[in-house]
């Protein structure tokens, strides 16, 4: 079985390579195992390729497989991380922390700039979900959420109330993770991130520098607020 030209970049292998030789006076049915690679680059529209997979006997094409491939163009990723809930403040604390203590919340802006309608669609990796961290060498499975169409001018927001619908925690508990925004056309996303210092409780403190009476209150309480375009990012 041999692929014809215009869509053999996409054959990785095919096995077996050949049968023979093969009596000419009775039927055969011969299984051919053919291994696809996505080897061709995105563009801006779907790139559609048609050809054959070709049964040849001594050079010539006795039976063939007709095969249709479509590249779906390109689209654009808006990555963004995403902290929600309280990182409580204890006596017990490990001396390792991925976020210093207090309470966290992450608003993501999507405005459409373009002239057409744009499909969104979005996936949520959580990281940290309480207790439960994904740390080297483990990995985070993607979580989908609601698709949704903007239109020319129209805006949108997806918070930390938003991953309920990734069946995941919108309380107290920390969270943190990762949100992929996808899209057909770039648009002008927008993160920010408030937080809050601990407030009472022992512990080692926001990170912003307060000091500790000799209860092991927090004297100062400071608030932040970060915001951040993200660069978008084709593929």
């Amino acid at each position: 079985m041999v692929p014809s030209a215009s869509i053999a970049p996409f054959v990785e292998s095919i096995a077996p390579a050949g049968y023979g030789p093969l009596p000419g006076d009775v039927e055969h049915v011969l299984p051919f195992t053919v291994t696809w690679t996505g080897s061709m680059t995105c563009a801006e529209k779907d790139q559609v390729f048609t050809g054959s997979l070709d049964v040849v006997a001594d050079g010539v094409v006795v039976a063939h497989k007709r095969v249709r491939i479509r590249v779906p163009a390109c689209r654009w990723h808006h990555a963004v991380e995403m902290v929600c809930g309280l990182e409580p403040s204890g006596p017990e604390r490990e001396k390792c922390q991925t976020v210093v203590d207090g309470r966290y919340a992450t608003a993501v802006t999507i405005y459409n700039p373009t002239n057409c309608t744009v499909r969104i669609e979005k996936r949520f990796v959580p990281l940290v979900v309480g207790d439960r961290v994904v740390r080297e060498p483990k990995v985070g499975k993607p979580r989908k959420l609601p698709a949704v169409d903007l239109a020319p001018g129209e805006a949108t927001m997806d918070d930390c109330c938003s991953l309920r619908d990734a069946d995941l925690p919108t309380g107290g508990t920390l969270l943190l993770g990762v949100l992929d925004i996808i899209a057909d056309q770039p648009l002008e996303v927008t993160a920010i991130h408030t937080s809050t210092g601990p407030s009472r409780g022992s512990g080692s403190g926001s990170g912003r520098g307060e000091s500790e009476s000799e209860h092991g209150a927090q004297r100062v309480t400071g608030t932040a607020i970060h915001t951040r375009p993200v660069k978008p990012r084709r593929e």
